[in-house]
């Protein structure tokens, strides 16, 4: 899913005017979904290494 948003970044700014207004919405809104996949990414990183560690296979 983040991915797909990630991927419309350059049509929505095409689509946008030019104005500070709009590019700082979107930059918020890059930031706040660029942090949630970050936070995602190190949790399944996290468990992945809870898991290894006890022996189990990190892939379930």
């Amino acid at each position: 899913m983040h991915l797909e948003l990630l991927t419309s970044v350059p049509r929505a700014l095409a689509t946008l005017a030019r104005d500070n207004g709009n590019l700082s919405a979107l930059a918020v809104v890059l930031g706040v979904v660029g942090g949630c996949m970050l936070s995602a990414w190190r949790e399944q990183h996290r468990e992945r290494r809870t898991r290894l560690a006890r022996g189990l296979n990190p892939l379930e």
